[in-house]
């Protein structure tokens, strides 16, 4: 999953309008609220709001803390 879009699952999801802005979406709709009712009755994601988050393991895509690496053990 791209790292943009993973910083936004930390935020209770993705806005719609970000999913609606991506180039193959476009191609389809620029219609936000189309793009929010195709969505609607999905078994993969859940809507709450404006946003839109995988339905069920959405927590395994949160980016990890990040590392200090000039403090990370040195492998020899």
């Amino acid at each position: 999953m791209h790292t943009c879009v993973r910083r936004w699952i930390i935020k209770a999801g993705l806005p719609i309008k970000l999913i609606a802005g991506f180039n193959k979406v476009k191609l389809l709709t620029g219609n936000i609220p189309l793009v929010s009712d195709a969505l609607q009755n999905s078994t993969v994601v859940e809507i709450q709001g404006d946003k839109i988050r995988r339905r069920d393991d959405w927590v395994r895509w949160i980016m990890p803390p990040h590392i200090n690496y000039s403090q990370a053990p040195v492998w020899d």
